[in-house]
């Protein structure tokens, strides 16, 4: 409920209640990005008259580097591997 009150206000508050929460910033883009699409399903059915999560930003750029496998880790992983056969 905290976050429906925070929508009647800009969109930098929007942007501190999102980061405020725990979470890596490719999922707080994914709720952005939801939020956006109710308020544009709720405009296209006149339930409200703007969408005042478009002029939220949110990055998804990773905080740390990608791990790289080399092709002898992957090696390593096939071979540790228990595969199942079909049932």
């Amino acid at each position: 409920m905290g976050l429906i009150r925070t929508l009647r206000h800009s969109a930098v508050e929007v942007e501190l209640h999102l980061k405020n929460h725990n979470l890596a910033r490719g999922s707080r883009c994914k709720i952005r990005n939801v939020m956006s699409l109710l308020f544009n399903h709720g405009r296209r059915y006149d339930l409200c008259h703007r969408n005042p999560i478009e002029w939220v930003r949110q990055s998804t750029k990773r905080s740390t580097a990608s791990d790289i496998l080399t092709t002898i880790d992957v090696q390593s992983l096939l071979a540790n591997l228990r595969f199942e056969r079909g049932r």
